[in-house]
């Protein structure tokens, strides 16, 4: 926790001037008492005591408050304009009411057509008069010719002016401007010169001109520049006629707002999310990803501390800023529209249906009814829209430079999303439903504000309602001497919408240290002629009022830190706007806020007569305070004491459920596919629901689509069970098993890289194909012959390069029959293949070491690999049980099930289906450099093919052991870190940047709940999984390895009957219940 000191508000004493009284309060006193005072001497003449008494009470009154009246940080002439707007010049109810533009033009253009003088209007009179009697002879003209087309009304008056222009005059300098085009395109006598010039002086350094040739060089540098401002001169028009087009977008600002969408705060919105807020004043929004600062360790808080106050420093007086905070409320409809999973009508809509309920119970369990969002706004002054675009274009990137220096993400909003947030704000229970057309906008001369504004706003002293939605406009004041980054987490941490803002303007290091030298010269004044009175009164300088000692050391320190520490003086307004469903809900949850300032010793007071201006304010419009006077002035450090940060939130659109934030109690919901490196890892010791979890994602992935493909290494038998109750197939890898995968398969896009196309010649194909099937059954034959000979699973091998000149020619052999019939599977080989061809090779000693070392694998009792291909693998769920191999055959197992996995994967991508990939123990991949090149292959270049692969283990020492593995930890975007011992925990904390507190949410973890990491987002999750669910039953059943399919489906139902979770009532039906209950009560 990070606690800093708050300076007090400098501009808060004034200088005594006399009488112990400011500038201003002697002013006043002054006025009402020249006034007051011969009114008295006048008036004692004509009226009674009583009355003149009266008179010179409520004549003095308002003057003498003039000096010493102040509400809510407004002096007296600023309080009486307020409440005049409020009671008399506002309207305080508005409603929705659309302006045509093009009604208001026409209006506009008939106004000034019309005469004003009373000879301009007999003259158009007259002029009509004629007119319609020339048009009447036009007309009988026409009769007589038998034109019955004619239209008389557009017909050309030949004895009437009637001020059209009489049509567009030809242009005779047409030609000569062509033949001036040419002209120009042509080189000049002058310019020939003078690039020859040019020339020789660049060819000779020593050359001298002439001074004709001088002569010659001037009067063309004389033409360039003329022609160089004729150039910028054409392009100012572009630019101008950009700028007009762009400001057609602009809406007129009546100075008295009479309905909603006048009252809303922009002037116009144009392109790149660029909104004119007032008059020559544009700002842009930023959305800002929030980051791990809670959970940081101390090193890292402060750090993010230092670089928040080199952004605050950024900003020059030019600009003002805003951090906004927006807690809002998400409706269940809108969370589950995320969320839930739609039926398709195939046989897993009975499994959607479950899981979406238990999802509709995580989210009643969580606070997922309130999201927040968090914006920075920028202000800047410009003279045109066009120039406002070009500067933004340079603040923009600088923004999201520094928010990325602090470890925040952030991006422009563009036009459409911050008209989209604005409407989501104004018109509630209709989220999401913008759906705006600036085409037909511009066509119909309407407003984008038509799309957002809400149907009804009406003000109040204390409050606003925006439709039926009430909202109370509150400002924090009286600070403490010191706060901690803790304040505007808990000041922002509701469970009821709250949008809080820090409207930030920054003061140039000159004119702040003016101001803080000019307020400590008066301070030093005031203490000197206190102590002179202290001494000349007999008691010690020490005794003069305590508050001229501190503001005169205040103001010392606040100088001091604006000279010497890289302090910079802000005026910064703090806001908050409470939303409540009804006045007296609004009163309670004001209640709420303003206990949380008493806790920091500090005061939030709503803006009384001022709500219209601080909603316009609090909302991210970059509405620059103007008559709000609760302003503090605050220096860089005490101003990035209020931290915009706290935890950072995993909800991605399209992801998959996950758990619960354990500690903001949201969803957590991760779109992997999203990812620039969707590769994972889920690590965790034994107990801590790795597999339950790595099968919560896999069920999650079958109810997503009916394509997906997934497929499981399995080597503890785990994922059997899920496998079959959810219609997968598992194939049984073992030395007696029925199940045969033939290692020799190889499809016609086998060798293809990520870079061929469609159109790849057959023969490139053929060619591709053999070379990586022959590197691929190299690696079968080295892992064969080294466990032959060496009798270890090491990776030691005898092979020399004859036999691997051997083995590839036999290959080769193999494949012959089968490529010339264009990859028909009827030819395709198996190692017994491969075996005849090695016998014929045992003529020589190389040959007969490799057919011996292989045939123990072929026509030996370890021949599961020597057959064709008997099991369907076209299903999109296949487990790969590899349990019951022994080490002989494991390793070489594991090469081929990577090899169909390859397979697999490329056959998928040429359908435009994913493919997701799971290895359980994956440590003990590791320990063989076969099975480990594979793995980093499919990591490497498995995002081309649309593969999602995860790797799982339970020891984590061993995994890192690999360098390997060590790397593809340290690149992979997704890692599920549950429960790990101490020692493990150590050593993923140094390569993963864990902080102390994030390391307490792992270590000692219940089952289910750990760290999540996608990206450069940490959360802590946990998954309550509901036990009481069916689908819990089936993800942690054990059905047995000799049910049939037709016993597992029955005992599928008889779960499914016992285990449903019923779908939580809503509030309203809670309501409702209780209300029933109520009435039979009574």
């Amino acid at each position: 926790m990070i606690a800093v000191r708050v300076p007090e508000e400098i501009r808060k004493y004034k200088e005594k001037i006399m009488f112990g009284l400011n500038a201003r309060q002697l002013i006043a006193t002054l006025l009402a008492l020249f006034v007051c005072v011969p009114l008295y001497y006048w008036g004692r003449n004509y009226l009674s005591d009583d009355i003149l008494s009266w008179i010179i009470i409520l004549i003095a009154v308002p003057l003498v408050a003039i000096g010493f009246f102040k509400f809510n940080g407004m002096p007296m002439e600023k309080f009486v304009v307020a409440f005049m707007k409020f009671e008399l010049l506002f309207p305080l109810k508005r409603k929705y009411k659309t302006d045509n533009a093009f009604r208001d033009w026409q209006n506009e253009a008939i106004k000034e057509e019309k005469p004003k003088s009373g000879k301009e209007r007999r003259k158009a009179a007259k002029m009509a008069l004629q007119g319609s009697l020339e048009r009447a002879v036009l007309i009988e003209e026409a009769e007589e010719r038998g034109d019955n087309h004619f239209d008389a009304e557009s017909a050309d008056l030949i004895t009437v002016s009637t001020g059209t222009g009489g049509g567009k005059k030809p242009n005779k300098n047409k030609k000569s401007n062509q033949e001036h085009k040419k002209k120009e395109k042509k080189k000049s006598k002058l310019q020939i010169q003078a690039e020859e010039i040019e020339e020789k002086i660049k060819n000779d350094a020593h050359y001298l001109p002439t001074k004709k040739e001088t002569q010659i060089r001037r009067k063309w540098n004389l033409q360039l520049d003329k022609m160089r401002k004729q150039e910028v001169a054409q392009k100012k028009k572009v630019v101008s006629k950009k700028n007009t087009q762009m400001k057609k977008r602009r809406n007129a600002q009546t100075t008295i707002p009479r309905t909603t969408q006048q009252t809303i705060p922009y002037l116009a919105d144009y392109e790149e999310g660029l909104f004119e807020v007032k008059p020559n004043k544009y700002s842009k929004v930023y959305r800002m990803q929030d980051i791990n600062y809670r959970t940081g360790k101390e090193a890292e808080q402060v750090q993010i501390f230092c670089k928040l106050g080199e952004f605050l420093n950024y900003f020059s007086e030019e600009m003002s800023f805003s951090f906004c905070i927006d807690n809002r409320i998400v409706s269940v409809q809108e969370q589950e529209r995320q969320i839930f999973y739609p039926m398709t009508g195939d046989s897993y809509d009975r499994h959607r249906k479950e899981y979406n309920n238990i999802l509709r119970r995580q989210i009643m369990a969580g606070r997922n009814d309130i999201q927040v969002e968090k914006f920075v706004t920028v202000t800047i002054d410009a003279s045109t829209p066009i120039e406002a675009l070009l500067r933004f274009h340079k603040i923009d990137a600088e923004v999201i430079d520094n928010l990325r220096k602090i470890g925040s993400d952030a991006k422009v909003l563009s036009t459409e999303e911050r008209l989209s947030y604005y409407h989501d704000k104004y018109r509630k229970g209709r989220e999401g439903e913008l759906n705006i057309d600036f085409d037909f906008i511009k066509a119909q001369g309407i407003s984008s504000k038509d799309y957002i504004a809400p149907t009804s706003i009406e003000f109040s002293k204390k409050h606003l309602q925006i439709e039926d939605t009430y909202y109370r406009v509150m400002h924090l004041c009286n600070l403490p001497a010191s706060l901690s980054d803790e304040f505007m987490f808990e000041l922002c941490d509701n469970d009821f919408p709250v949008t809080t803002t820090l409207n930030i303007q920054p003061v140039a290091q000159d004119k702040g240290l003016r101001i803080v030298k000019k307020q400590l010269t008066g301070i030093e004044k005031d203490k000197i002629e206190a102590e002179k009175r202290a001494i000349k009164a007999g008691y010690s300088p020490e005794t003069i009022q305590h508050s001229i000692k501190d503001a005169h050391a205040q103001a010392e320190t606040l100088y001091d830190d604006m000279l010497n520490k890289n302090q910079k003086m802000f005026f910064v307004t703090i806001t908050c706007m409470v939303q409540g469903d009804s006045l007296e809900e609004l009163d309670e949850n004001c209640k709420i806020m303003e206990g949380k300032a008493r806790k920091y010793t500090s005061q939030m007071l709503p803006l009384t007569y001022q709500q219209e201006e601080g909603y316009k304010i609090t909302l991210p419009f970059g509405y620059t305070p103007q008559d709000i006077c609760v302003e503090r002035t605050l220096t860089t450090e005490s101003t990035s004491i209020f931290m915009p940060f706290s935890n950072q939130e995993l909800f991605q659109r399209g992801g998959y459920y996950y758990g619960l934030n354990q500690i903001s109690h949201n969803l957590v919901i991760v779109n992997r596919l999203k990812m620039k490196t969707p590769s994972g890892f889920v690590l965790g010791t034994s107990g801590s629901g790795k597999s339950f979890a790595t099968k919560r994602e896999i069920l999650n992935v079958l109810l997503h689509d009916s394509e997906t493909g997934i497929l499981i290494i399995d080597p503890e038998n785990e994922y059997g069970d899920f496998c079959r109750a959810f219609g997968g197939t598992v194939l049984k890898v073992s030395a007696d098993s029925d199940v045969h995968i033939n290692p020799m398969d190889m499809t016609e896009d086998y060798g293809l890289d990520e870079d061929d196309g469609d159109d790849t010649p057959l023969s490139v194909k053929k060619d591709k194909a053999m070379k990586k099937k022959s590197d691929y059954i190299m690696s079968i034959v080295e892992r064969m012959i080294s466990v032959g000979n060496s009798g270890n699973s090491g990776d030691t091998t005898n092979i020399t390069p004859v036999q691997k000149t051997i083995v590839d020619r036999c290959v080769y052999r193999c494949y012959k029959e089968f490529l010339e019939h264009d990859f028909d599977p009827a030819y395709m080989p198996t190692l017994i293949d491969l075996q005849d061809e090695l016998d014929k090779e045992k003529d020589t000693a190389e040959g007969r070491a490799v057919a011996e070392g292989v045939e123990y694998y072929t026509r030996g009792s370890m021949d599961v690999f020597a057959h064709k291909t008997n099991i369907d693998v076209n299903n999109r769920l296949v487990v790969f049980n590899v349990r019951d191999l022994g080490d002989q055959l494991r390793q070489i197992a594991l090469i081929i099930v990577f090899d169909f996995i390859w397979n697999r994967m490329i056959e998928n991508k040429n359908r435009g289906v994913r493919t997701y990939c799971y290895c359980d123990e994956i440590h003990v991949m590791f320990q063989s450099y076969y099975s480990a090149n594979f793995l980093k292959q499919l990591y490497k270049r498995g995002r081309k093919y649309g593969l999602c692969i995860t790797g799982l283990t339970q020891n984590v020492e061993d995994l890192l052991k690999s360098e390997q593995a060590r790397g593809m930890i340290g690149n992979s975007d997704f890692i599920m870190m549950l429960n790990q011992n101490s020692e493990d925990l150590k050593l993923l904390a140094g390569m993963l940047n864990i902080s102390e507190t994030q390391m307490g949410f792992v270590t000692g973890a219940d089952a289910g709940s750990g760290l999540l990491f996608a990206e450069k987002v940490v959360v802590p999750f946990v998954d309550r999984f509901p036990s009481d669910s069916y689908l819990y039953k089936l993800m942690s059943t054990k059905f047995g390895e000799d049910m049939s399919a037709a016993e597992i489906q029955k005992q599928i139902k008889s779960i499914m009957k016992e285990n449903t979770v019923e779908v939580p009532p809503t509030d309203k039906e809670i309501e409702e219940a209780l209300q029933e209950v109520y009435q039979v009560a009574q």
